[in-house]
């Protein structure tokens, strides 16, 4: 009985220092997300089913991306402002001179939530467009930049499940789709985006054919 107390103790003193060690502390609930999603490979049918799972760092919403072309980016917002009705964006900016861009997911800024601009210059880090709105002193936002040609986003879902599902069923037979999912948190900030998945909606076998059998 002495034997089995000691041993008792020994493990729990082990236990105890485990948890002071940094890597066995649990993640805090709102701490932005950090690692990338992995989208598995999606079912199709009539329909393309994609699933992931929960990084379970403090994620509160998915959101999913879906394009008709590869190489899908949705460059992430940093700020936004407006002078003079001169929109002016700061992001990791990929669109150039010329381009339609929908804003989303914004957290300050919501009054450009789902308003599309076209972009009259642009650098590596920031676009302006044209916006007629009353000025708004330059602030800190998080949301995405989309371009409504591309890409779409596609609500996914809202949390605190580990395994996520999304059914795209708004989809055309004999096309290709690109897919993408970043995590927000409850502050606002985004994860890295996943990896690209793809799916090819197959066309279905004609039917009610008739043998001509005059030959």
């Amino acid at each position: 009985m002495g034997l089995w107390t000691t041993r008792h103790q020994l493990v729990t003193k082990f236990l105890a220092a485990c948890l002071s060690v940094t890597f066995c502390l649990p993640v805090a609930i709102g701490a932005p997300p950090h690692s990338r999603i992995k989208l598995a490979p999606p079912t199709s049918g009539h329909n393309v089913v994609l699933s992931w799972v929960s990084n379970g760092d403090g994620t509160s919403v998915y959101w999913l991306f879906r394009s008709s072309a590869p190489g899908l980016e949705v460059p992430a917002i940093t700020n936004i402002s407006v002078t003079n009705n001169v929109l002016t964006v700061t992001a990791n900016n990929s669109f150039t001179v010329g381009a339609s861009v929908t804003l989303i997911g914004l957290t300050t800024a919501t009054f450009l939530n789902q308003k599309t601009v076209t972009i009259t210059a642009a650098t590596g880090t920031t676009f302006t467009a044209a916006f007629t709105n009353a000025n708004y002193a330059s602030a800190a936002d998080t949301g995405f930049a989309n371009s409504p040609i591309n890409s779409t986003a596609l609500s996914a879902c809202a949390t605190t499940a580990t395994a996520c599902t999304y059914t795209d069923s708004n989809v055309v037979a004999g096309l290709t789709y690109y897919y993408i999912c970043e995590a927000q948190d409850a502050t606002g900030s985004y994860s890295a985006p996943s990896n690209e998945a793809q799916a090819t909606i197959p066309v279905a076998p004609p039917t009610n054919l008739i043998l001509d059998k005059s030959n």
